[in-house]
């Protein structure tokens, strides 16, 4: 009894899960904050092409320099993905750590029918990232 309880808690030390809990404060997903303050697609033209403009911010205040990836997706997957880093205003940057550069715009006139909403993410890493609000 005493070798499979030893056996046990070696595996569950080895994964990390004794001695702190089951996730350390620097395993915690960083906060990510961000908003679309403008998503305009007009209807398909007679060609059957939306014209579109994507525009927002996406920052982890604690991380500053950082700059994120904005996933834009329809409903059948992925259209598009752009780096959150071009300057905005000042309000940004204080919701930002003290940097403003930290926005994002998408613009086409030609672009392939979007079906369904689109739906924006701010990506800061691998299975890491925020649906941001008005999208």
């Amino acid at each position: 009894m005493r070798v499979m309880l030893r056996a046990a808690l070696a595996v569950l030390a080895a994964a990390g899960l004794l001695a702190g809990g089951f996730a350390s404060p620097a395993d915690a997903a960083p906060r990510i904050v961000g908003f679309v303050d403008q998503r305009t697609i007009n209807d398909p033209d007679r060609d059957g092409i939306n014209n579109y403009v994507v525009a927002g911010w996406a920052c982890v205040p604690a991380e500053p320099r950082r700059v994120l990836r904005i996933d834009i997706y329809d409903q059948r997957g992925l259209l598009f993905g752009v780096p959150a880093n071009q300057q905005r205003e000042p309000a940004i940057a204080r919701a930002c750590g003290g940097n403003a550069a930290h926005g994002f715009r998408v613009a086409g006139e030609r672009f392939p029918n979007v079906v369904g909403p689109l739906r924006v993410y701010a990506v800061y890493g691998p299975g890491v990232n925020r649906l941001l609000p008005d999208s």
